[in-house]
């Protein structure tokens, strides 16, 4: 296990509530082989997904929420857009935790949605993020994206049914042209991968964000993990 990872896990296996928005997922499951073996250093997640009904639910949903949060873990699930503010108000309480993996590349507004956040963090709450590092996964082809496109797109207030990126996406990936359908109905799916981050984006987006960065930095050379802290 990378000795930053376990730092990290030090530091909110404490925490009473979680939330995991996306989740669950096999790549923080104690049997994942990943060493990246979180769950069974928590107690109840919640779970709140990017969309109801999207392309990752239904019945695999069912699958992975049995396997990952084992063990009388899995809590209240919320079936809320967790990009849009009125939605995220089916939310309640206040989490001392955010577990977001491989769901922030699928926003059109990222930088909204990390300012919704706080809404539901407690004092001092945490958001612990994997995020695809887009030189080792198959957008590596695809431009990269600025943080001046990410402000132009909170101070457009763009909203996620934003289709900007589905010609350039299917342009550069051609072994998805036939998945195209769910692409060009996309706030419905939820395919897209907005916006190809590295680790200085990631940070940036945090720091604009207004989020104290604990931690920011490669646990494989997919995964830009970040924990970041509400001020």
């Amino acid at each position: 296990m990378n000795a930053e990872y376990g730092q990290i896990i030090d530091m909110i296996k404490g925490k009473d509530k979680f939330i995991e928005f996306g989740g669950p997922t096999r790549f923080l499951d104690v049997d994942s082989g990943e060493g990246l073996a979180l769950y069974k250093h928590l107690g109840v997640i919640d779970g709140a997904n990017l969309v109801e009904n999207n392309v990752w639910f239904g019945d695999k949903f069912k699958v992975d929420m049995s396997y990952n949060y084992s063990e009388g873990k899995s809590g209240a699930m919320f079936d809320v857009d967790v990009a849009d503010a009125n939605s995220l108000k089916k939310i309640t309480g206040k989490y001392d935790c955010i577990i977001s993996s491989h769901q922030i590349e699928h926003l059109a507004n990222p930088i909204k949605a990390l300012l919704l956040w706080k809404d539901i963090l407690s004092v001092g709450g945490m958001i612990l993020s994997f995020i695809p590092d887009k030189r080792y996964i198959f957008d590596s082809n695809r431009p990269d994206t600025t943080m001046g496109h990410l402000v132009s797109d909170y101070t457009n207030n763009v909203g996620e049914d934003d289709m900007t990126h589905i010609k350039e996406i299917l342009s550069h990936r051609p072994d998805q042209m036939s998945e195209r359908m769910k692409y060009e109905n996309n706030i419905v799916y939820r395919m897209a991968h907005h916006h190809c981050f590295t680790p200085e984006l990631v940070k940036k987006m945090y720091e604009y964000c207004g989020y104290e960065i604990l931690y920011n930095f490669k646990n494989d050379p997919m995964n830009i993990v970040s924990l970041v802290k509400k001020i």
